[in-house]
C-alpha cells in the first residue's frame, strides 16, 4: 500500500493567495533520455525531482486541456496530515458545476501536506509555492475566464495517453459513467447495457428477458445512481457462464448477491475479537465459504475496488463473478485485480471525486489524474484495481466520514498486505501514483524504496509503471541513481530478499534473523506516524492473529500486543538468543526502541526440537522443562568495554559437583549493571544437554510467584556446566 501521506522535504509554507499567482516561463522540455541517463548534464546539474524547486511551470490561458485529464482548483493547503493524510480546512469554495462534473472532471478541494522530518527541515528556506499548482480547465465550459494554468513538466508515459474505452465496448467513458439513470430512464439504460455488454458476446439484452424489467426499476427508479455505478453493480450478472445453460432470472441473481454480501461482512466483522484480529479463516457459521468453490479467509478481501471498466468504486461483493455448480446452485468467484503500489508526493493535491463517489477528498500528485492512472491500467491488463487514495478512506472534513475511517482503519490497515498478496498482480510505482520513473531521489524520504508502508506491499514478480517514452520495463533495473551511480537493481536487493522469504513468513517457518532482518528493513524508512512500522512488522510476519491498528497507540504497547501473536520459534530466539536484557516493561524481550536501534548482540540459532512456550495474560513468556542451575552463582562488573562502551561482568559459578565455573557476560548500552547474586537458567534442548544459558534475577511478580529477570544470555562451551546440580523448572521469565 502505498504511503498515505504527502511530506515536503523542506519546511515551505504556502499563502491561500500564492495559488493564483502568475505563470512563470517554461522550463525547457527534455528529452524522454534525460531521465534515465545518469549522464545527462541537464538533469543532473538540476534540482532533486524531490523538492519543489524542480517543479516547473507552463501553459497559455487560452489552452482547453483535455476533459479526461482536466481538474478544477480551488486555492487552499492544509497542513498537518498525518498517515493516510489529515483533515482537510473547511473552505467556502464555489460549487462545481453540474455540467462540468458529468464531464468527469476531478475537482481539487485543497494541497496535503505535512511537516518537515525534522528541525533541519524546517530550517530550510522557502520555496515559491507557483510551481506545485495542478493544471486549470479553462473555463471555456461555463463561459467564464479563469486564471492561466499552471502544470508540472514531466515526462510521457505513453501508457496513460490512449483514452482506454475506445480499446474495448465494456470500458466506458466517464462522460457516460456520469449520465444519470433517472434521466435515462429504464429503457435508456437499458440501450446503454446492450451498447456495452452486448458488443462482446453479440447477444441482446430484451425487456422481456427473466428480471432484466424489475432489476431495472429498483434502481433506475429506486437509487439515484449515474449509469456507471449501476454498470459496475450489475454487469456480471449478464456473465455468459452464469446463463449457460438457460436464461437465468438477473433480478433474482441480484437478490442473492445482495444476501451474499450480508453474510460476507458479517463473517468479516466476527474476524474481530478484542485487540485483535483473526486472519486465519472465515466464519463457517455465516454460511460464506461454502459459497466459494475454494476456502479463503474474508478478513483479507478488500472493502472496495476500482471497477476499471465502470470507472466507480464499488464494494467489494459487486466485483464478484456468478457461476452455478453442479446444483445449478449460486457460486461467486472472487475478482481478478491489480493492487498498486506507491508512495505520497511532497504535494498532494485532494480533490472531490465522482469516481469514489465523493465520500473523501480523492488526494493525487500534482499534474496526475484518476483518468490517467486509469488508462494505464487498463492498458496493463487489470480489470478491477486496488489503490488507497480511492479504496481507502482517506481524511475528511465531514464529522461522519472521519467516524467511518478511524473504524475502518482498526482492520483495514493491518490488512493491507493481504490485500496485495491476493492481487493477481502488483503494479509499482517509484515516483509516485502516475508519476513518471526518475533516476533521482531514490535515497529520498519520499521515494518508493523508503517508505513504510511500501514494504508489506511487495510480492515476486511485481510490475513498475509510470515508465517514461523511451524507457522499456527490461531494462529498468539498469538504470542508474544520478546521486551515486548505482543501479535500481542494488537499490532493490534487500526488498527481492523479502519477497523471496515471504512464502517462510507465511508459514511461520522464520526465526529470530529473519525477524532482524525485517527490523533492519523498516529502521531505515520512513514514517509518518511510529506506529505504521509496526503494523507494517505485523502484516508481513502473517501471523494469525494481527492487532487492530490504532493510530493513536504507544509503540510499546502495540509491539507488545504483536509479539503475543508471534511464531513460537521468533519467541524462543527474542528469550535465548538475543543476549540483553530488554529495555521495556519486559524483560525477557527487546522493547521494540530497542529493536529499531539494535543495541544488543545475538547468538547463533541451534536446531530446536521443540517450541512449547506460552505468553501469558500478562505478557510474561513460561517456558517449560528449564534447568536452574541450584549452586551459588556471583555477578560482579569488572569493567567498562573501550570500543563498545559497554560494561563486562564476570559470573562465578559453583556447586557440590562443579567447584568453580567463570565466564563473561556483556551489558547492552544503558543497561543498569549491579553486582548481586543472580540465578542460572538454561534452556532444555534435547532432555539431557542445553546450549544457552541465561544468567537472571529472581524476583515475585504480581501473583506470589518465582519469576526470573532476564540480565544477559550466553551460549555455553564449556562441558562442565552441563554436569552441574540443577532442578527442573517451568520458568516465567518477566
Amino acid at each position: 500500500m502505498a504511503e498515505r501521506v504527502g511530506l515536503p522535504d523542506k519546511g515551505t509554507v504556502f499563502e491561500n493567495d500564492s495559488l493564483q499567482g502568475g505563470v512563470t516561463a517554461p522550463e525547457p522540455e527534455l528529452s524522454p533520455t534525460s531521465l534515465v541517463d545518469p549522464l545527462s548534464k541537464t538533469r543532473a546539474d538540476s534540482a532533486p525531482m524531490d523538492q519543489p524547486s524542480d517543479l516547473a511551470t507552463l501553459g497559455e490561458s487560452h489552452c482547453l486541456p483535455s476533459l479526461a485529464t482536466s481538474r478544477v482548483t480551488t486555492p487552499f493547503m492544509i497542513t498537518g496530515y498525518s498517515t493516510g493524510g489529515g483533515p482537510p480546512v473547511p473552505h467556502p469554495e464555489e460549487d462545481v458545476s453540474a455540467d462540468l462534473r458529468n464531464t468527469g472532471v476531478e475537482a481539487v478541494t485543497g494541497a496535503l501536506l505535512v511537516e518537515p522530518l525534522d528541525k533541519s527541515d524546517e530550517d530550510a528556506p522557502e520555496e515559491s509555492p507557483s510551481a506545485a499548482v495542478e493544471a486549470c480547465v479553462s473555463s471555456e465550459l461555463d463561459g467564464t475566464s479563469s486564471p492561466a494554468p499552471l502544470a508540472r513538466v514531466q515526462a510521457r508515459i505513453p501508457l496513460q495517453d490512449s483514452p482506454c474505452w475506445r480499446q474495448s465496448p465494456r470500458n466506458i467513458s466517464p462522460e457516460i459513467a456520469s449520465l444519470k439513470c433517472k434521466d435515462l430512464g429504464v429503457e435508456g439504460v437499458l440501450r446503454r447495457f446492450n451498447q456495452v455488454l452486448a458488443g462482446d458476446s453479440g447477444q441482446e439484452i430484451l425487456m422481456s428477458d427473466p428480471g432484466v424489467e424489475p432489476l431495472l426499476e429498483r434502481l433506475v427508479n429506486g437509487e439515484d445512481l449515474d449509469f456507471g455505478t449501476l454498470y459496475a453493480r450489475v454487469r456480471h450478472l449478464w456473465d455468459s457462464e452464469v446463463h449457460r445453460y438457460y436464461l437465468r432470472d438477473v433480478d433474482m441473481l441480484y437478490s442473492e448477491l445482495i444476501e451474499f454480501s450480508n453474510r460476507l461482512y458479517a463473517a468479516k466483522s466476527a474476524c474481530v475479537t478484542g485487540h485483535f484480529i483473526d486472519r486465519s479463516t472465515g466464519d463457517l457459521d455465516q454460511g460464506v465459504i461454502t459459497w466459494f468453490p475454494r476456502k479463503r479467509c474474508v478478513i483479507s478481501w478488500a472493502r472496495r475496488l476500482w471497477d476499471l471498466r465502470a470507472h466507480r468504486v464499488i464494494p467489494y461483493h459487486f466485483s464478484l463473478s456468478l457461476s452455478p455448480d453442479q446444483f445449478d446452485r449460486t457460486i461467486f468467484l472472487p475478482p481478478h485485480y491489480h493492487a498498486v503500489s506507491h508512495s505520497w508526493t511532497d504535494i498532494m493535491l485532494a480533490g472531490s471525486s465522482i469516481v469514489n463517489g465523493h465520500e473523501w477528498p480523492v488526494p493525487l500528485p500534482t499534474g496526475v489524474t484518476l483518468e490517467a492512472v486509469r488508462n494505464e491500467l487498463l492498458n496493463l491488463g487489470a480489470e478491477y484495481a486496488w489503490l488507497d487514495v480511492v479504496c481507502l478512506r482517506q481524511h475528511s472534513d465531514s464529522d461522519a466520514s472521519e467516524f467511518d475511517r478511524v473504524q475502518e482503519w482498526a482492520v483495514d490497515i493491518p490488512t493491507i498486505g493481504a490485500i496485495y498478496e491476493k492481487a493477481e498482480q502488483v503494479v509499482r510505482y517509484y515516483n509516485g501514483l502516475g508519476v513518471p520513473f526518475e533516476c533521482r531521489g531514490w535515497s529520498g524520504p519520499r521515494h518508493w524504496l523508503c517508505r513504510v508502508w511500501t514494504i508489506q506491499e511487495i510480492r515476486d514478480g511485481s510490475i513498475p509503471a509510470g515508465l517514461p517514452e523511451g524507457l522499456e520495463a527490461g531494462d529498468l533495473m539498469k538504470q542508474k541513481s544520478v546521486e551515486d551511480g548505482m543501479t535500481l537493481e542494488y537499490y532493490l536487493r534487500p526488498v527481492m530478499d523479502l519477497e523471496r522469504n515471504l512464502s517462510k513468513l507465511e508459514a511461520g517457518l522464520i526465526g529470530l534473523p529473519a525477524v532482524m532482518k525485517l527490523a533492519t528493513e523498516l529502521k531505515k524508512r520512513f514514517a509518518t506516524n511510529p506506529i505504521d512500522k509496526i503494523a507494517a512488522f505485523g502484516a508481513l510476519l502473517r501471523t494469525s492473529h494481527i492487532p487492530l491498528y490504532k493510530g493513536d497507540m504507544d509503540p510499546e504497547d502495540a509491539w507488545d500486543l504483536l509479539v503475543q501473536q508471534m511464531p513460537h520459534k521468533i519467541l524462543q530466539g527474542f528469550l535465548w538468543l538475543v543476549c540483553a536484557s530488554g529495555k521495556g516493561k519486559f524483560k525477557w524481550k527487546p522493547s521494540w526502541d530497542q529493536l529499531m536501534c539494535g543495541d544488543f548482540d545475538t547468538l547463533q540459532a541451534e536446531y530446536w526440537t521443540r517450541c512449547n512456550l506460552e505468553i501469558l495474560n500478562n505478557n510474561f513468556i513460561c517456558q517449560p522443562d528449564c534447568r536452574l542451575l541450584t549452586g551459588h552463582a556471583q555477578l560482579t562488573w569488572k569493567y567498562s568495554d573501550m570500543y563498545w562502551r559497554r560494561q563486562i561482568g564476570e559470573v562465578q559459578y559453583s556447586d557440590s559437583v562443579v567447584h568453580e565455573l567463570k565466564f563473561y557476560v556483556t551489558a547492552c548500552l544503558g543497561q543498569e549493571c549491579r553486582d548481586s547474586t543472580v540465578r542460572l537458567v538454561g534452556s532444555d534442548l534435547d532432555g539431557w544437554y542445553f546450549r544457552y544459558l541465561m544468567v537472571c534475577k529472581e524476583v515475585k511478580h504480581s501473583e506470589g510467584k518465582i519469576g526470573y529477570e532476564k540480565i544477559s544470555v550466553v551460549y555455553v562451551m564449556d562441558s562442565a556446566i552441563q554436569k552441574a546440580e540443577y532442578q527442573e523448572v517451568d520458568a516465567i521469565f518477566v
